[in-house]
């Protein structure tokens, strides 16, 4: 019975590294285990669950999101008409490729954005947003003319 552990725990390992998915590989090594432990113990159903325990143990030890999610980034609820008619600062030029957000930095967050006009618009530019479409923003350059209008 230790060939089909060893046969299940290189074609886990095998699919994990292709596909890149520890989680395979996590698998693989528990089949791996229980190969060794198949030698000593013969009742296929006992195998089997000393398996699927290790199988979970392993997966969940090793993904160690699971037991905390450190974070460095600031959670906060996005409600995008807050922003329509703000103006922000870009930190990196918009429009340089067509294909390539540029980025606009808005109350401390960086923002990708896009042009409304698909004009060029430079590193250290104020830009006024008109609307957002998922995270990315619409912005045009913020003109003195429209300073005096808001």
């Amino acid at each position: 019975m230790w060939e089909l552990w060893l046969i299940l725990s290189i074609t886990l390992a095998l699919l994990g590294i292709l596909y890149k998915k520890l989680i395979l590989v996590y698998i693989a090594s528990s089949s791996l285990i229980t190969m060794l432990l198949s030698i000593i113990l013969h009742n296929i159903t006992l195998q089997v669950l000393i398996f699927t325990l290790l199988a979970i143990s392993i997966s969940l030890i090793m993904n160690h999101s699971f037991f905390f999610r450190p974070s460095s980034k600031k959670t906060f609820f996005l409600h995008t008409n807050q922003f329509i008619g703000q103006t922000a600062v870009v930190v990196k030029a918009i429009g340089e490729t067509p294909l390539e957000n540029g980025l606009v930095k808005l109350d401390g967050e960086t923002w990708p954005a896009v042009s409304v006009y698909g004009e060029f618009i430079p590193k250290g530019a104020s830009v006024k947003i008109h609307s957002i479409k998922g995270i990315r923003l619409f912005v045009s350059v913020d003109s003195p003319k429209n300073k005096n209008a808001s």
